[in-house]
């Protein structure tokens, strides 16, 4: 397990202020577990054939036990990988919330003669609001921050940069 680099205590501050505290503390749980290997094409292919086999009715093959190492993050990797997590988690996470408002808002503004009722346009606008604050989101906004993200990865970029630049000049 490794230890939280004190580095990255802005950044969490940071995110626990601006109401994303799900993500400082998914943050510190990567960096502390470390990262896990990727699966090789012939485990995963090794896997796929085990399963398919076990469909079929068939014991699947002895598939060995893969005891993979986890690396543990330090120093300028935990920085990276803040980084780098940080602006994957939030992109994530609005393209997510922006196709739920989409797909809600063509629900909402269907016809009523689709729904049984008269031929009117519903005029309505979905919003997302969160059950334990006052904050909302609609699709307009949604959109907006979309077109923001690669200012903030610029942002991450150089905040990741000057975090590393100052340990290397002390």
């Amino acid at each position: 397990m490794a230890t939280i680099d004190p580095r990255i205590i802005p950044l969490i501050e940071t995110l626990v202020n601006s109401g994303v505290d799900w993500l400082a503390f998914e943050i510190l749980d990567g960096i502390r577990l470390g990262r896990p290997q990727l699966s090789t094409d012939e485990e995963v292919q090794a896997a796929r054939n085990a399963v398919w086999s076990f469909r079929k009715g068939h014991a699947p093959p002895n598939l060995e036990t893969i005891e993979a190492a986890v690396p543990t993050l330090s120093g300028d990797n935990q920085i990276r990988f803040a980084e780098e997590y940080t602006i994957e988690r939030i992109s994530q996470s609005i393209a997510m919330a922006n196709a739920s408002l989409l797909q809600l808002n063509r629900i909402a503004g269907q016809t009523s003669d689709t729904l049984g009722a008269s031929n009117t346009r519903a005029n309505s606008e979905i919003v997302l609001r969160w059950i334990d604050g006052e904050e909302s989101l609609t699709r307009v906004q949604a959109e907006e921050t979309l077109h923001k993200l690669p200012a903030l990865r610029v942002a991450l970029a150089e905040w990741s940069k000057s975090v590393r630049q100052d340990r290397e000049d002390k």
